[in-house]
């Protein structure tokens, strides 16, 4: 049997934080820019982590106080989306 894809949920921060990445490329002169991270860094991350072997294989963050949140690198590494993959009963 096929291992079951992971459910996402975004933070209210992952939010703002896409919120400031539009308006950073609007400031920069590139609107265009902005809006399309924002809307492909959330199907990039959906994309990533509903597969249980690229969830499990983020990397760990060290010199935190939160050492289960694992990082996903993306967009050659300019972006990062931080997640914490937690069992179904936690939700």
């Amino acid at each position: 049997m096929a291992a079951q894809n992971y459910r996402v949920i975004f933070a209210e921060s992952a939010w703002t934080d896409l919120e400031e990445i539009v308006a950073y490329w609007a400031s920069q002169g590139e609107p265009e820019r902005g809006v399309q991270y924002a809307h492909d860094l959330p199907a990039d991350a959906i994309r990533k982590l509903t597969q249980p072997e690229i969830a499990s294989a983020g990397r760990h963050l060290t010199q935190t106080a939160y050492p289960e949140v694992q990082e996903l690198p993306v967009f050659k590494r300019v972006y990062r989306i931080l997640y914490l993959v937690m069992s179904p009963t936690t939700w």
